[in-house]
């Protein structure tokens, strides 16, 4: 989403924000827990910062997401 909109194809701000919003929702749903994936998701989205960022620099908070999540996911099976 975030090459279709580098690319002038979309822009992604209301998803973003709508994303924002239900991470948040289930952060406090899970007393918390989710903290270092919204911290982490935030940057992105804060000040439209993905749209400085390498894809790279995006490829990495969203891949140590990913892992913050196996991780919680794990802890429950």
């Amino acid at each position: 989403m975030i090459e279709a909109e580098q690319r002038g194809e979309s822009d992604i701000g209301l998803w973003f924000y709508g994303f924002m919003f239900e991470l948040a929702s289930a952060n406090t749903l899970c007393d918390n827990k989710l903290l270092k994936v919204v911290v982490k998701v935030h940057g992105l989205y804060d000040n439209d910062n993905y749209k400085t960022m390498t894809h790279a620099q995006i490829k990495r908070q969203i891949m140590e997401s990913k892992g913050i999540l196996d991780h919680l996911i794990g802890d429950k099976t």
